[in-house]
């Protein structure tokens, strides 16, 4: 929760649900929320604990059937995800610390134990059932991976004081900087081979440029790594104050703020070495959370920061409502323009988790907080009833504008995890007067 911002703009619960019912809106209530989190969490733990090989199970079918075992891995940013999620609820929900707390060490011992390269250090990408690299990609090193690793050793640290969780995640911050800190242009070198050594443009049989393992082409830069590595500094600057971390984080804020954000309020998706922007689409998904994201890194850093950004991280979720808000439906579209309506009317299970975040955020900070209270409300109403799976709990991946299935089956897999959805939840109710739920142990 940001703490700092919440004591300067907070509105009272009672003005911001005057808001909401004034627009005709059902506005949810915190218990609601909390239902539907524990529901989610309930179907990933210990359901994805692997108890014999380590670390969490990623693939499940529509009704949490675990998929077979030559059709399970281990990515590293699935198993960081769910370690940093583990602790997450552990910390803000008392009666459930050692419950989540066992999860979460869990989850470090694997990251710890068997994704990080003894031999040229950094985490692997992913590993089979039996614990080895799948192909040349598994064991490459790249820094989207790298920066979840630390994000959630950082944060069982956070929960737990365990001296192995601080020192694994200050052991990848510095092969992050050795290996992988552009000293020329600022910013990271996205995509590294097992040793740890850039991997350059490279032109695929078909003469098209070859693409990483988040679809950046090799020797490009992206949104997506850089806004997610602020959100890993931003955990381990929290627990560990040192001087160098907080001047690379201090970094990253300004090259997501000054480099990434564009007026009129969206971000750029990828870039060459230098930082020269190349045209792609907008994702008004990345947009709402990169306003959470510059907001939390900015308040850790302090007061000046946080004035630097402000503005720019409301005009992105402000231009989100704007060009990506379905108004008859509520929900979040997933891809538009700069200028106009959104192209790709998909509304996209994380982006429906980050846009209530954001927009239930808006809601306390903006000037006119009624068409965001409006939007939050709005798009809870739809996400309950189409994402939703009120039977076995968990959410789709994708629904079409209208609300039909549309994406990917299954509950899970390593790019599909309880991280999105959870964190907005626990956002939201504990921005909600500080949730009275916040603390009972009966789920």
């Amino acid at each position: 929760m940001i703490q700092a911002l919440r004591t300067i703009v907070f509105l009272s619960a009672a003005i911001w649900v005057a808001g909401v019912a004034s627009a005709g809106v059902a506005t949810p209530k915190a218990q609601d929320l909390e239902r539907v989190m524990w529901a989610e969490l309930n179907a990933w733990y210990p359901r994805c604990v692997d108890e014999k090989q380590g670390g969490f199970i990623a693939s499940f079918d529509d009704d949490w059937t675990p998929l077979p075992a030559e059709k399970q891995s281990k990515g590293l940013v699935f198993q960081a995800r769910m370690t940093w999620l583990a602790a997450e609820v552990g910390r803000r929900r008392p009666g459930h610390r050692e419950r989540f707390a066992e999860h979460a060490r869990h989850g470090l011992a694997f990251l710890r134990d068997a994704m990080w390269d003894d031999t040229h250090g950094g985490f692997f990408w992913e590993l089979d059932r039996n614990g080895q690299p799948v192909g040349e990609a598994g064991a490459s090193k790249h820094i989207y991976g790298q920066a979840f690793a630390v994000y959630a050793a950082a944060n069982v640290y956070r929960l737990t004081e365990d001296d192995d969780a601080l020192e694994l995640a200050q052991r990848a911050y510095r092969w992050l900087e050795e290996h992988a800190a552009d000293a020329e242009y600022g910013g990271y070198v996205e995509a590294l081979d097992r040793a740890g050594e850039p991997i350059p443009p490279t032109l695929t049989d078909e003469g098209v440029w070859a693409t990483d393992n988040i679809g950046t082409a090799f020797g490009y830069k992206s949104m997506n790594t850089h806004i997610h590595l602020l959100e890993a500094y931003t955990a381990l600057y929290r627990v560990w104050p040192d001087e160098q971390l907080r001047g690379r984080l201090a970094a990253l804020l300004r090259i997501v703020a000054g480099r990434v954000y564009t007026e009129p309020g969206c971000l750029n998706l990828f870039f060459t070495a230098d930082w020269t922007p190349v045209p792609d689409h907008d994702s008004f998904g990345h947009d709402v959370e990169t306003t959470y994201l510059l907001l939390e890194a900015a308040e850790a850093l302090g007061h000046d920061a946080v004035a630097a950004v402000r503005g720019r991280a409301m005009k992105l979720t402000a231009h989100a409502w704007r060009y990506g808000y379905d108004r008859q439906r509520g929900g979040l579209y997933d891809q538009g323009t700069a200028f106009r309506p959104a192209t790709d009317t998909t509304k996209v299970w994380w982006a429906q988790a980050e846009a209530l975040n954001a927009f239930h955020l808006m809601a306390t900070l903006a000037e006119d907080p009624a068409p965001y209270a409006e939007a939050f409300a709005q798009t809870w109403v739809f996400t309950a009833e189409h994402l939703i799976d009120a039977e076995h709990g968990g959410w789709w991946w994708s629904v079409t504008a209208s609300g039909l299935r549309n994406g990917q089956p299954g509950k899970g897999n390593n790019w599909k995890s309880g991280y999105h959805t959870v964190r907005a939840l626990l956002e939201i109710t504990d921005r909600m007067a500080d949730s009275p739920w916040s603390s009972t142990p009966d789920h």
